[in-house]
């Protein structure tokens, strides 16, 4: 056997299996964001926009997808991010079985979606967001779904390294900081110390 031959195969073996065939016209809705997720899609033919809708008619298109992609692909129970056929389009459904690949595989799995999910939201923020949802995004991230409560953090990275990742200058970060705790929404201690005093607040902002 040949290597492409090998590497066909083991192509193969990742596959999921098929369950059914779709087809839209253009500009119809395939998923959208907030909706169950509970298949991955194939394009067969045709081109998909990947999007997020954020408020004041503000959108973050995401991707770009054409055939031999896969879309739908989401870190959690639900949809973080909408899909509309640009085109007429054609989609194989695939059942996602992540749990059905042994604890190894499907840990690596969500793994692989959480970082897809990461980059999403980097980019929706980059892309679309101001200097204060920025922000507020990256803060929500250090929350792990902590609920209403106010939590106390050290900062894993300093404030020029926050600046550098959400790509903003160092004063509009210290600006933006100072915006949260004028808010009563974050109280900043010493060094990397800081309180997280109201949670639901600013996940609103980030949102």
């Amino acid at each position: 056997m040949n290597e492409s031959s090998t590497n066909r195969q083991d192509c193969d073996a990742i596959r999921f299996p098929t369950s059914d065939l779709r087809r839209y016209a253009a500009r119809d809705s395939i998923f959208v964001e907030g909706e169950a997720s509970t298949d991955v899609f194939e394009i067969l033919q045709g081109a998909v926009m990947v999007l997020r809708n954020l408020s004041g008619g503000r959108r973050q298109i995401l991707d770009i997808a054409g055939a031999g992609r896969f879309i739908g692909l989401a870190a959690r129970a639900t949809h973080d991010c909408s899909a509309v056929a640009l085109k007429e389009t054609s989609l194989r459904l695939h059942s996602d079985n992540r749990n059905d690949v042994g604890p190894r595989g499907a840990s690596l799995m969500r793994a692989i979606y959480d970082e897809i999910h990461r980059l999403r939201d980097l980019a929706t923020a980059l892309g679309r967001k101001t200097a204060e949802e920025r922000l507020a995004s990256f803060l929500v991230a250090l929350l792990d779904d902590s609920g209403a409560s106010p939590v106390e953090m050290n900062l894993p990275v300093s404030r020029p390294e926050i600046a550098d990742h959400l790509g903003l200058a160092l004063e509009t970060v210290s600006r933006n900081f100072t915006a949260l705790r004028c808010k009563n929404v974050i109280s900043i201690g010493r060094g990397a110390r800081l309180t997280i005093l109201d949670p639901s607040a600013l996940r609103q902002i980030a949102d």
